[in-house]
């Protein structure tokens, strides 16, 4: 793996991601590390089906690319 890929935590819930401050609001994401080749796939049939449809274990650093 040699790219990361910005996205929704998977530890925390909706109301956890977003922090209201007095000047501005901080979005928390997170990086993970994926493919070179998985970089176009996200791009093309976009993050949600990455993360939710694709059946991707993003905590297995042996894991086969998604094609």
């Amino acid at each position: 793996m040699s790219a990361f890929f910005f996205f929704l935590p998977i530890s925390l819930d909706e109301n956890e991601r977003t922090h209201d401050f007095e000047d501005y609001r901080v979005n928390i994401t997170q990086a993970y590390p994926v493919y070179d080749s998985e970089v176009d796939v996200i791009s093309r049939r976009g993050a949600e089906w990455f993360f939710e449809e694709a059946d991707v274990d993003l905590l297995d650093p042996s894991r086969s690319p998604v094609q």
